[in-house]
């Protein structure tokens, strides 16, 4: 048990240390490189109109940079009471979780904001980790289904992105996986499973996924069964309601179903478009369509599942994934070209689905002794090897983009 702790905690550290001195070296060992502040002209400077809230002597890419500086202008303007200037207030705004979590640390020193942004994501995604490890599956601490668990997710790709941007959606992960352990450890424990979850979408609203595809297989069985429809009707009431406070926020700020449409596409469109390019499967976003299989290869297990004799909560859990299995699936083939057209931002759309291949043993009572069991693990292991590497190539090895320094004002 010891030694898989360490292993996970060991890996954790590596990848994660590894990934910030490689990226950070190419920048005189600035931190803020990991942010992406940027200007993508003297007339859109981002970095330049949030000036007095940056560190000193940031990196400033003249490139745009990305998604990561809104997140920090957020957290910086809400302890600090001056007023951040983005590119949308409806999406960014409603992404508030990650700033208001982080933020606090502009309280301590201006300068303390960027290292917390760094720092406190990683020390969620390594406890969700150790968690897995311990508790996934209410058997012992430590035995293979669990190792399984926390291994994946302690080493999946996606997190391992949103470290080197400073995007939200890892700890968005971290904190719906947290409260699904919860809820499979006990389902009673209303509170904490519904401020993880609330503040999961208040972080990123793509992991609304998950609570709705949990509500809607415990409302499956609340019209299918006449036993145990209390305990049912509460988990629905418990994954419906942890929806209300970001459905109230995303309200506030303006982000409604047609604004989101906006961003989306014909089904398959942005796929088939991708796909046109002469180099499209030769591409870190080639690598993508193997996750689009590995989805798709997890749902007739799942089904499978739910034919199965096993114990309700097992087969809830198993219908619930399904859901969000194709939920996600279908955010992916709806995404539209300007997600295609960037790695970074068509990885993040696979982020939920993420969640039923880490939960696969809790669904579907694998005997990792056996080869299919073997097979199964080292498949993930690779894929997760595939994109963690170009991950890193991306983010150590290409050249830089341009970029100036720019002091705090």
């Amino acid at each position: 048990m010891k030694l898989q702790a360490f292993c996970v905690l060991g890996v954790v550290v590596s990848l994660y240390g590894a990934l910030l001195v490689g990226k950070t070296r190419r920048y005189d060992g600035n931190l803020s490189a990991l942010t992406g502040f940027g200007c993508l002209s003297d007339t859109v400077c981002y970095a330049r109109d949030n000036r007095q809230v940056l560190p000193q002597n940031s990196v400033v890419f003249r490139t745009g940079g990305y998604d990561g500086q809104f997140y920090y202008y957020i957290a910086a303007s809400i302890y600090s009471g001056s007023r951040a200037v983005v590119d949308s207030i409806p999406f960014r705004y409603s992404r508030i979780g990650y700033p208001l979590l982080t933020g606090w640390a502009y309280l301590i020193s201006p300068d303390a904001l960027l290292p917390a942004m760094i720092i406190l994501p990683v020390i969620a995604h390594l406890a969700v980790s150790l968690m897995l490890l311990l508790y996934g599956y209410g058997s012992r601490p430590g035995d293979t289904a669990n190792f399984f668990a926390a291994f994946v997710f302690a080493v999946n790709p996606f997190s391992l992105l949103c470290f080197a941007l400073n995007l939200a959606d890892g700890l968005a992960l971290s904190l719906m996986t947290a409260a699904l352990l919860l809820y499979r450890i006990g389902p009673r424990s209303f509170l904490p499973i519904f401020f993880l979850s609330s503040a999961s979408l208040l972080t990123k609203e793509t992991f609304s996924i998950i609570p709705v595809s949990f509500a809607a297989a415990h409302f499956f069985f609340i019209l299918r069964r006449r036993e145990d429809r209390k305990e049912h009707l509460q988990s629905t009431v418990l994954w419906m309601s942890s929806l209300i406070p970001a459905a109230v926020w995303w309200a506030v700020c303006g982000l409604t179903p047609a604004l989101i449409a906006e961003h989306g596409s014909g089904l398959f469109s942005g796929l088939t478009d991708y796909l046109k390019n002469p180099d499209a499967l030769f591409s870190g976003r080639g690598f993508l369509l193997l996750m689009i299989v590995a989805y798709i290869a997890v749902l007739p297990v799942l089904v499978r599942a739910l034919a199965s004799k096993g114990e309700t909560g097992m087969t809830v859990f198993s219908l619930a994934m399904a859901i969000g299995l194709i939920l996600n699936l279908g955010l992916v083939f709806k995404a539209s070209h300007e997600y295609w057209d960037n790695f970074a931002n068509i990885a993040r759309l696979f982020m939920p689905g993420l969640i039923p291949i880490v939960f696969i043993p809790i669904t579907v009572p694998l005997r990792f002794g056996r080869l299919a069991g073997r097979m199964a693990a080292i498949a993930i292991c690779i894929l997760c090897i595939l994109f963690t590497s170009i991950i890193f190539r991306n983010e150590t090895m290409h050249r830089p983009a341009p970029w100036e320094v720019l002091t705090r004002e």
